[in-house]
């Protein structure tokens, strides 16, 4: 797609920079412009979206009303975290709260309106970056970085992952490189983790985009290699897939730890 484009043009640039060879002159540039107004048009849709968004309890329809206290234990834990979720400025805590209630036992799925905020938020700071996204390298003892692939919807492996090794931190860094979506279960949940650790822990997290991160693979069966679309639509909505496949052409291909190491999917 075009930010891959985008990219190819940039590192084409950066290799023979690298070996001094000079690109001929009136090359065509593999970039392509993406048209004026597209992503800030569909941010201002998915914000009155969400504007006009209820919270609602977890583990609940649509628009019914339920005492909340009639609700199973671990739905009413999981919602005093979640509710923090909602306000205007996420708690530092964030990214850990949702990965205490992802550990409950039969966590119901997060509140359409928490997975809007968590989304839009990501949009707008994923817009801003570079296709290529320059990693700082473990330079002592206590740090490290974990590189992470193809996750496919499988919270589980994700959960083991963080309990063995530690959860995203400015010393403990995790590089997602990309297929986080399609054939598992519970690709929204793992995509929900790493943004807010993206976003309340800095210089701890980074997510890269894979070949499942696109709309024609998304769209097929999982017994296809796909089925995110029916996940998104099985816990939500059409809508809340489209936000997710905006999400998706903000997301850098690349990562370069430390000027020497090339991470890529």
């Amino acid at each position: 797609d075009e930010r891959a484009l985008q990219v190819s043009d940039t590192l084409l640039s950066k290799v023979a920079q690298g070996m001094g060879v000079a690109l001929p002159e009136g090359r065509a540039s593999f970039v392509v412009q993406e048209e004026t107004g597209t992503f800030e048009e569909e941010m201002r849709h998915f914000a009155a979206v969400f504007a006009n968004m209820p919270l609602e309890a977890p583990g609940t329809p649509s628009g019914l009303a339920v005492d909340r206290m009639s609700l199973p234990a671990e739905h009413i834990e999981a919602w005093g975290r979640w509710r923090k979720l909602d306000e205007k400025h996420l708690p530092p805590t964030a990214a850990n709260d949702l990965l205490e209630s992802l550990l409950l036992p039969e966590c119901p799925a997060l509140p359409k309106r928490i997975v809007f905020r968590i989304l839009l938020d990501a949009c707008a700071r994923l817009h801003e970056c570079e296709p290529v996204v320059a990693v700082p390298a473990p330079l002592k003892p206590t740090e490290r970085q974990v590189i992470v692939g193809d996750t496919h919807g499988q919270l589980q492996d994700v959960l083991h992952i963080f309990l063995t090794h530690g959860v995203p931190s400015s010393t403990n860094r995790y590089i997602f490189n990309g297929d986080v979506a399609d054939r598992g279960p519970n690709a929204i949940e793992i995509f929900m983790l790493i943004l807010l650790f993206q976003q309340t822990v800095p210089e701890s997290t980074w997510l890269t985009r894979g070949n499942h991160e696109a709309r024609d693979i998304n769209e097929r069966p999982a017994a296809s290699g796909g089925g995110f679309r029916d996940e998104v639509l099985a816990k939500y909505d059409e809508e809340t897939f489209e936000l997710f496949q905006l999400l998706f052409l903000q997301l850098p291909v690349a990562a370069v730890v430390g000027t020497q190491i090339f991470v890529i999917h």
